[in-house]
């Protein structure tokens, strides 16, 4: 009678070494396929982020019927003020906001960035060339330090200092362009554009070659 041989065959040290070496090879192509992907998402979470703000600040000036500021302040802080009138209750301050939710000082957040050598957005009337990344320019001529929402939805050029419905420049509507990103990494520029007339609020991404909406 023929005996059933309880023996198996393993994995030879060369089987397991060539499984290992493929393994750790996945695994690196991952990680370096992560990173720009993570670098994006980011970007993209921080033009999200200015976007929140301009439409939060619209909406506040057309439901309160006050003028509502909105301030750039660099590396990467934006803030929204209501514009009281002299002697009515102040409502309660709103907080600042980071781009990637980091405090000034904190190096791995994008940026308000100038992304001059990547050529103007598609739509006319948007400059990009600012130091700063922030574009304000008025339509009637001249450019202003801040903007400000008005009751109707408008955008017009703004002082950024004072709390009063004096500060405004002018009630001449301004066209605003944003630019975000990481400096060196024109992968990660990002812009937001908002129509003075009217606040249509508009968002765009650098695709390496072309401003993308």
């Amino acid at each position: 009678m023929r005996l059933k041989s309880n023996t198996r065959r393993g994995f030879s040290l060369v089987e397991l070494l060539i499984v290992l070496a493929v393994v750790f090879t996945l695994s690196a192509m991952a990680i370096i396929n992560m990173a720009p992907m993570r670098m994006n998402n980011r970007a993209d979470n921080a033009r999200d982020a200015v976007v929140t703000q301009l439409r939060l600040a619209r909406q506040l000036a057309i439901a309160k019927r006050r003028n509502v500021a909105v301030a750039f302040v660099s590396p990467n802080q934006i803030q929204v003020n209501v514009q009281y009138r002299a002697g009515e209750p102040v409502g309660r301050p709103i907080q600042p906001v980071y781009l990637n939710d980091a405090t000034n000082g904190v190096t791995d957040t994008s940026q308000f960035m100038s992304w001059a050598s990547l050529g103007a957005l598609p739509t006319s009337g948007f400059s990009n060339g600012d130091a700063s990344g922030v574009n304000i320019t008025q339509l009637s001529g001249g450019t202003a330090p801040c903007v400000v929402f008005t009751t109707t939805g408008a955008l017009v050029g703004a002082a950024c200092a004072g709390a009063g419905l004096a500060d405004l420049a002018s009630n001449n509507p301004s066209n605003l362009a944003v630019f975000v990103g990481r400096p060196n990494m024109p992968g990660t520029a990002r812009a937001i554009t908002v129509m003075g007339s009217t606040g249509r609020v508009r968002t765009y991404s650098w695709d390496g070659s072309l401003w993308r909406p």
